[in-house]
């Protein structure tokens, strides 16, 4: 027996572009066949099963026991269970020492025999069972050293043992081609894995922003996948424990990677609210499947040993295929942010059905073929973290649209009220003008009847008296009339109506005022003239109450297709963060806001206030 190491390079770094390199790199993985550098020599196989210990092989390479060997047509699922496979074939010749690989899956023991020119025989051992520096070719999966041979082909003998679905093939390559294949392996799973968990972190981030658990259950799910990808494809073995054989971590990987991503899927899709049975449902088959990697740790085991990857893959495409469906069902019923999610679902079905084809031995190998898994988690999860962006697309989408149906409720609700209250205001108005301000001047006239007929001085004096009274009530009845509905507003027009209010507010004070009104006003709107009107009334009512100013400055004009009003005090001011908060700014601010302007409030304590209001002209 002799034993010797191949070790392939496995330095390099991966490219700059990850996404646009994936998959071209795995036909780069794929050396070229039409020059010899690697050779697919499955067909040349001859199988036989047999009871285990029964067969001596380097009797069996001398052709001193003829077990029953039939023709290998791959893919072909030839495994018995409880029996030993014997693989055997010639190898072409070769001066140069090559490698042979099995890429079959989870092959747990496999030992290879020799039959050299000189008689001798060399064996060597390999198989995920087997720790990774004591590989004889420290590779991931299954591979061999290969003799060089002159002249004779090389008689060769396979032994298999495994648990698991076989679907057998054999490469052979050259050292070359070999090292570049293995080096192309590594950077595939380093951008592969590279690319999962920067979309993790993306996401861990996004969750943390946003607080939204469907970010931490998908993150959960990429985190699933790639301990998937690493135990699956051996990567765990090399990096992580080379000094022991494979572990059964396979199964918790993918069943807490399923259950995240069944979680994701029906937080993202909103399915416990919309169909609860589905949630349960759902949420039952994902804990079986977690429960089953967690038993087998821990040597439990739910289901029969010999169907545990069986269950497990069916486990899977359930949850798979309840993606896809909920996915597409949603996106009927209208969720727009269900589309890529059904997208990326619809792609990782494929490549499980693919996948499950190929371990059923009814496709044949190809470096794609094996790849297919990891290719389609690699494309769902581009997609499904589209799918969150997109998400976050739709719901700032939905966010505008009712923002908009807000402040049109708002403008509608804030336009009922004002009309409200220019209706309740006209009405109190004609009430004060018509019959108080009626009966006060009947009142006059009947006190100058009863002072001409008066003879005692003293009761003249106390009839003129009340005359000015009288005259002093119905002089605030009128204005208090004028105030609540402004009758010179619709007879002298906007400027008058303003120089009114002010000359009315500050004739009777020592504030001294200044209005600078655009004489070139043109012909406006109704409801904007009301709410010029309005905004300046109450502005300087606040002036009055609260300002103590001396000086006060109002300005109107029209200033690039916008009416612009400022009024300016410099009385005691206040800060806008703690008062402005009265029923009087936010009338102010409705007006504003049914015309599409802006109302502007600027003050400090001490150095008096600013309003600005700026109305688009139609």
């Amino acid at each position: 027996m002799s034993n010797q190491n191949m070790d392939p390079p496995v330095t390099g770094k991966p490219q700059r572009w990850l996404l646009l390199i994936m998959l071209p790199l795995l036909w780069a993985c794929n050396a070229r066949s039409d020059d010899g550098r690697m050779l697919d020599i499955t067909h040349g196989f001859e199988y036989a099963n047999t009871a285990p210990g029964q067969v001596d092989p380097v009797k069996l390479l001398k052709g001193e026991i003829r077990p029953d060997f039939r023709p290998l047509h791959s893919p072909q699922s030839f495994r018995e269970r409880g029996k030993e496979t014997w693989l055997r074939a010639a190898l072409p010749p070769d001066a140069d020492p090559r490698v042979l690989e099995i890429p079959v899956l989870l092959l747990q023991h496999a030992q290879v025999w020799y039959a050299l020119a000189d008689g001798s025989v060399v064996s060597y051992r390999s198989g995920t069972a087997m720790p990774f520096r004591e590989r004889p070719v420290r590779y991931q999966g299954v591979s061999f050293p290969v003799p060089g041979t002159e002249g004779d082909p090389l008689p060769l003998l396979i032994r298999l043992q495994t648990g698991n679905p076989l679907n057998f093939a054999a490469i052979l390559w050259d050292r070359d081609a070999w090292q570049e294949y293995s080096y192309n392996l590594h950077a595939w799973y380093g951008l592969l894995i590279g690319s999962l968990l920067v979309l993790a972190l993306y996401n861990l981030f996004l969750a943390f922003t946003l607080r939204d658990s469907s970010y931490f259950h998908y993150v959960g799910y990429m985190l699933g996948m790639v301990a998937t990808i690493m135990t699956y494809s051996g990567l765990s073995e090399e990096y992580f424990w080379p000094d022991q054989g494979q572990r059964h971590y396979i199964v918790l990987a993918s069943g807490v990677g399923t259950f995240f991503g069944v979680a994701f899927v029906n937080r993202f899709l909103g399915v416990r609210t919309r169909h609860p049975w589905l949630f349960r449902l759902s949420t039952l088959n994902a804990l079986f499947g977690a429960l089953l990697g967690i038993g087998t740790v821990w040597g439990i085991y739910l289901v029969p040993r010999s169907v545990m990857g069986t269950t497990l893959h069916l486990t899977l495409l359930v949850s798979a295929i309840y993606y896809v469906g909920m996915s597409l069902y949603s996106y009927w019923r209208g969720m727009k942010q269900a589309r890529f999610l059904a997208l990326g679902m619809s792609v990782l079905v494929a490549a499980m059905v693919i996948h499950f084809l190929y371990l059923r031995s009814m496709i044949g190998y190809s470096i794609p073929v094996f790849h297919a898994l990891e290719a389609g988690i690699l494309m769902e999860a581009v997609l499904m973290s589209l799918a969150l962006s997109d998400r976050i697309k739709v719901l700032a989408e939905e966010k505008r649209r009712l923002d908009e149906q807000y402040v049109q409720m708002q403008r509608n609700f804030t336009l009922e009220m004002i009309d409200l209250e220019e209706a309740e205001k006209k009405k109190y108005a004609s009430f004060l003008h018509d019959s108080v301000g009626h009966g006060l001047l009947v009142l006059k006239q009947q006190l100058d009847v009863f002072m001409s007929g008066a003879e005692d001085e003293l009761a003249r004096r106390r009839l003129e008296d009340m005359k000015k009274q009288c005259s002093g009530v119905m002089d605030e009845v009128r204005s208090l009339s004028h105030e609540l509905h402004p009758h010179m507003l619709k007879n002298l027009g906007l400027k008058d109506a303003l120089l009114s209010v002010l000359e009315r507010a500050f004739s009777s004070t020592e504030t001294a005022w200044f209005a600078d009104i655009d004489d070139a006003l043109p012909a406006l709107p109704a409801d904007m003239e009301m709410a010029v009107y309005r905004i300046t009334q109450e502005a300087v009512s606040n002036i009055l109450k609260y300002a103590h100013a001396l000086e006060v400055y109002y300005s109107l004009k029209i200033d690039e297709g916008r009416l612009r009003m400022v009024l300016k005090d410099d009385g005691v001011g206040f800060d806008p963060e703690v008062e402005a908060r009265g029923l009087g700014l936010k009338m102010m601010k409705g007006h504003a806001l049914l015309l599409e302007g802006t109302l502007a409030l600027r003050s400090r304590p001490g150095l008096g206030t600013s309003l600005a209001l700026h109305l688009p002209l139609p």
